[in-house]
């Protein structure tokens, strides 16, 4: 007899935006609030980022949102990405804006409301092997923070927050070379990221969230 419990579906994947002209168009899809959305949009860049330089092949081997227990297999080049140093709810220099989404199945109307603009100070923490490895991460990341020519940094659609888009900025990078790292074989660096993007909510009646959970995000 055939199991006829039914998976649940994987949840969207945010997406670089590579039209110019593209124009925000938000939906009914919510899993989580504006601060985690921009860290999983940034976290889903990542994966899908490769470099081939002087023959050799890189890419990030895992990418985490949280700080991986100690249990997790160690790979490399590896990256973790944070809001640790902070960000802010900007009230001041926005008037709200409604958007009427239509109805529920229920026949119930959908409005959001943009309520404020989210600016964040994102950490990209990049644990390499070698310097070679760690060349190559960094001319990675250079390149994909900063692909286009009519704009500085890049946007991220984020499908799983009401398809907001969140724009990056990266603002510096670091390399670090401490002695007890280069004996543990160790060669790492920092991104500093801006991210913006709209703070939303529901205008009346809040649809249920619907929030997805994992084991393990990497």
């Amino acid at each position: 007899m055939a199991n006829s419990l039914q998976q649940p579906a994987p949840s969207p994947k945010a997406s670089l935006i590579t039209d110019a002209t593209y124009q925000q168009q938000f939906t009914s899809h919510r899993e989580c609030g504006a601060v985690t959305a921009a860290l999983r949009g940034i976290h889903d860049y990542l994966q899908e980022l490769k470099i081939s330089l002087s023959g050799r092949d890189v890419r990030f081997e895992r990418v985490f949102i949280t700080v991986p227990e100690d249990e997790v297999e160690a790979q490399y080049p590896a990256a973790i990405v944070n809001c640790a140093e902070g960000g802010e709810y900007d009230y001041s220099n926005l008037t709200p804006r409604t958007f009427d989404l239509g109805v529920d199945a229920a026949g119930k109307r959908l409005v959001l409301r943009e309520t404020a603009e989210v600016t964040l100070n994102i950490l990209i923490g990049v644990r390499c092997t070698d310097p070679r490895m760690r060349t190559c991460v960094a001319a990675m990341l250079e390149d994909a923070l900063d692909p286009f020519d009519w704009m500085a940094g890049f946007r991220i659609l984020l499908p799983f927050y009401h398809g907001a888009v969140c724009t990056y900025v990266a603002t510096d990078l670091t390399f670090h070379d401490e002695v007890d790292d280069a004996q543990r074989r160790w060669r790492d660096l920092d991104v500093h990221v801006t991210a913006n993007l709209p703070k939303l909510r529901w205008v009346g009646r809040v649809p249920e969230l619907k929030i997805e959970l994992q084991d393990e995000v990497d």
